[in-house]
């Protein structure tokens, strides 16, 4: 006995008005639910089927033999033909088979879903383009094929990106289209709010244009204060960390300075430790620098982090604090602390920093004594230059480009593994529809983290590699610029993000089922769901190819399900390198 399901919508009794139902037909037995509770059943024997008005091009009116009418909603051209067929075979026969529907169809249906249902939502327009989607895999086609092919270890990935990110330091101020269309350059206009706190003048002009950016919490500044930064060279108190900030807090671009372009392998290169200065392994880099390991010199024996040579650099930059002391009634004193100069053991900010905190202690108890006023005001200024080096990465820029790549290396396997079924108009302009609905979530929503789904990430990728038109875009729509994801739970902001956008627009996000939830999200089932997640795929074509199946990214695959990553690219990434 044939089996079909479809998510349709019917005329409700009450009111008239269209409600989302399940309709499941076994055999000659139509039976529609909403949920999991049965509202009605009919037999569809003799029953007539006909097609709607012009006016109402998706939807069917069934006669049944009962003298019963019934009209049906359904999602878009493809499933409207397909369950027009099926209902006719069914009021014709209890024995009959179900056309054949294939993947690259099932793929196609729900972009034409996707695109149909966004005309009924009126959102903002990004400007996007399936022309821009098309050029964006285009440009990483160009960057896998230029720089990546062909490397076959995590170790020599490492050392291809410390190569890719040292050309872009002594390049990057040049601004000629071979930077441009570098992967360091792409993987830092991926973080908008990073981007445009490096390029940012770095001396205040009257008609300075800028987006304002904390440089210790990250977040956008309000425009008002990004204009008395920029254009009045005044100083602004961020609203989120309480922090104050100007245009010279950015160490990394203070007086137009060149001291901080040096490439990460140069940065990373030796022991920071300044009795020791022992060259490092690239095995050990690779440990320290991309999966944020602890190593060990293997000539000091002092353990080595991360953060370890961003201590060194704070050594560097402030190697004492100082303050004003009013020893006598005609003048004031300047007086200096020099901050300690050998490195913890353990390598962390914490036993430093309390190394540091017990110093200043220590100057209250001698001869003259620090006021208790004067201790208080060193304290809050060692946690704020030692914030401004632990926000901002090491090397020339405030991310650290190296970890950025490793980071978008995933989606860049992913789309490329899939790259034609991208690449399609529809496909493409389906994307760009939900990205705008996307973007539209975060309007009232800024406390709330939302997770992407492939094709959103898609979109929202190659619109940021537009600067301008997405700075312009994201403060139209959503109130400011909408950074990258970096919510660590990914699964609780994704629940998050399902419910968000079925509030928001009565539709279904994915078809993929989170673990944890609280069941106001819509889940679309039978030819409503969104085929291919949790599907295995061949390649996208137009006939299926057995031997080529494997999970892969489409519409609706969320962002974080690392199942659809190819498997070369699992092994040459950390499993934590997951990005939108």
């Amino acid at each position: 006995m044939a089996e079909y399901s479809v998510d349709v919508c019917t005329q409700t009794r009450v009111l008239r008005r269209h409600a989302p139902r399940h309709l499941v037909l076994r055999g000659q037995t139509l039976a529609l639910y909403d949920g999991a509770a049965l509202r009605e059943t009919h037999d569809m024997a003799q029953c007539h089927v006909m097609a709607a008005l012009p006016t109402r091009p998706f939807l069917l009116e069934l006669r049944f033999a009962s003298k019963k009418t019934l009209r049906i909603l359904v999602a878009n051209a493809i499933l409207h033909a397909r369950l027009k067929t099926i209902l006719e075979a069914a009021a014709t026969s209890d024995r009959y088979a179900l056309p054949p529907f294939s993947d690259a169809d099932r793929l196609l249906c729900v972009a034409a879903t996707v695109t149909e249902r966004a005309k009924h939502h009126c959102v903002p327009s990004s400007g996007l383009t399936p022309a821009h989607i098309e050029a964006y895999i285009g440009r990483l086609k160009r960057i896998y094929d230029r720089d990546i092919a062909g490397v076959a270890s995590p170790e020599a990935l490492y050392a291809k990106l410390l190569d890719l990110e040292a050309t872009y330091v002594a390049t990057y101020r040049d601004d000629t289209p071979c930077v441009i269309d570098s992967f360091p350059h792409l993987a830092y206009q991926l973080d908008a709010l990073n981007f445009a706190l490096g390029h940012n003048p770095s001396c205040a002009a009257s008609s300075a244009d800028v987006i304002g950016v904390c440089v210790f919490c990250k977040r956008e500044l309000e425009p008002w204060k990004a204009r008395i930064m920029y254009q009045r060279n005044q100083t602004a108190q961020c609203g989120h960390c309480n922090e104050y900030v100007d245009v010279q807090t950015y160490y990394k671009r203070r007086f137009d300075t060149t001291a901080f372009d040096m490439p990460l392998q140069d940065v990373l290169a030796q022991c920071p430790h300044r009795h020791c200065k022992h060259p490092l392994d690239r095995r050990r880099l690779y440990a320290l620098h991309v999966r944020n390991d602890a190593v060990v010199c293997p000539s000091c024996n002092h353990t080595l982090r991360y953060e370890t040579f961003q201590i060194a650099l704070f050594q560097r930059e402030h190697p004492y604090l100082e303050w004003i002391s009013d020893f006598t009634s005609q003048k004031e004193v300047t007086s200096r602390l020099a901050v300690p100069r050998d490195l913890p053991i353990d390598g962390c900010w914490e036993t430093y920093l309390r190394t540091l905190i017990g110093c200043i202690d220590a100057r209250t108890k001698t001869k003259p004594p620090l006021s208790r006023i004067e201790a208080y005001a060193l304290k809050e200024q060692v946690l704020s230059k030692t914030g401004a080096i632990r926000a901002n990465a090491l090397g020339a820029f405030p991310i650290d480009l190296v970890r950025a790549m490793v980071q978008e290396l995933r989606l860049l396997g992913v789309l490329l593994a899939h790259d034609a079924y991208w690449t399609t108009p529809p496909i493409a302009a389906a994307a760009v529809a939900r990205y705008e609905q996307f973007m539209a979530l975060h309007k009232g929503t800024t406390t709330t983290p939302l997770t992407p789904t492939l094709d959103i990430a898609v979109a929202w990728c190659a619109h940021r590699t537009q600067p301008s038109a997405y700075v312009v875009y994201s403060t139209t729509v959503a109130g400011g610029v909408v950074a990258s994801a970096t919510e660590t739970d990914a699964a609780t902001a994704y629940v998050e993000t399902c419910t968000a956008w079925t509030k928001a627009y009565g539709d279904a996000y994915s078809s993929f089922v989170p673990t944890t939830g609280d069941g106001k999200m819509r889940v679309p089932r039978g030819d409503s769901r969104f085929f291919g997640v949790d599907d295995a795929l061949s390649r996208f074509q137009h006939t299926d190819d057995n031997d080529d199946r494997a999970l892969r990214g489409v519409i609706g695959t969320p962002i974080f399900d690392t199942r659809v990553a190819p498997s070369e690219w699992r092994q040459l990434l950390p499993h934590d390198s997951a990005s939108p």
